[in-house]
């Protein structure tokens, strides 16, 4: 009596099966525009149904919802491999226009002016869709208001929506996103005032082996910043409020603290 085998989940040469529809997944990824993190979710959710269908006996879906579980990870693969970017990099973040948590450091001296304050915040991790998440990238953020609270090297958490920067309004115009990429800025973030970020200790580690990987991070951030940060606790503990914005600012370039008025009169008179 000749027994039939059982036509399961995992029979007729799955392995080449599936390969076949990971590599036209990749194939596809092409013309399939989809974010990387979208892709994986909607691969194990297809994978999941299959294993309840395959559970219940219904070995015709299970099947179909596993390969293309496989074809969807093709697809994710190849956005990934052509982008250069890994899939939790604030570009590919940035990309879907979505509301975030961001933490991260200021990696460069403030942008303050009269009427707006900008930026430049290097990401360490974010909350995005109620998922906290490792990542990496910088972002420009613009606050709309005068605000001298903030210096370099400072870690600061803030919420807001992220978005890529656009490119020029007008045919041969300036091509904003452009220069934001050269510097290595891919998202923006607008926020209404200074309030709307918080500030993070940040306590300064000395690791001497970065200097042998690294000698300009490692003098900047271990040796400088520390020395300023030393300076300006001195002026704050020694002199009046005023007095010692006004000296950390001629001495250190550090014009959070600042009064306004005074900060003023450098403006007006482009000093």
């Amino acid at each position: 009596m000749e027994i039939n085998s059982p036509q399961g989940l995992f029979s007729k040469r799955p392995a080449l099966r599936a390969f076949v529809f990971y590599s036209l997944g990749i194939a596809s990824g092409v013309y399939v525009k989809i974010f990387p993190l979208s892709a994986i979710f909607i691969a194990v959710i297809l994978a999941v149904t299959a294993l309840i269908f395959h559970y219940k006996q219904a070995v015709k879906h299970a099947t179909l919802l596993l390969y293309l579980s496989f074809f969807v990870c093709g697809v994710a693969q190849y956005q990934v491999a052509t982008s250069g970017f890994p899939p939790t990099h604030i570009k590919r973040i940035a990309d879907t226009n979505s509301h975030v948590t961001v933490v991260g450091e200021i990696v460069e001296e403030p942008d303050i002016r009269a009427d707006r304050t900008y930026l430049v915040v290097e990401v360490d991790s974010l909350t995005w869709c109620r998922r906290k998440l490792k990542s990496s990238g910088k972002i420009l953020v613009k606050i709309r208001e005068q605000s001298t609270i903030f210096s370099f090297k400072d870690r600061v958490r803030f919420s807001g929506n992220l978005f890529s920067p656009g490119g020029p309004r007008n045919p041969g115009g300036f091509n904003f996103a452009r220069y934001l990429n050269i510097k290595e800025i891919f998202g923006m973030m607008v926020l209404s005032r200074g309030e709307d970020l918080f500030l993070i200790d940040n306590p300064y580690k000395l690791r001497w082996t970065c200097i042998l990987n690294v000698p300009y991070e490692f003098f900047v951030n271990r040796l400088v910043a520390p020395l300023r940060r030393i300076l300006l606790d001195g002026y704050v503990k020694y002199l009046p409020k005023d007095q010692a914005a006004l000296l950390a600012g001629f001495v250190l370039g550090e014009r959070r603290n600042i009064p306004d008025d005074v900060a003023r009169l450098f403006r007006d008179t482009g000093t």
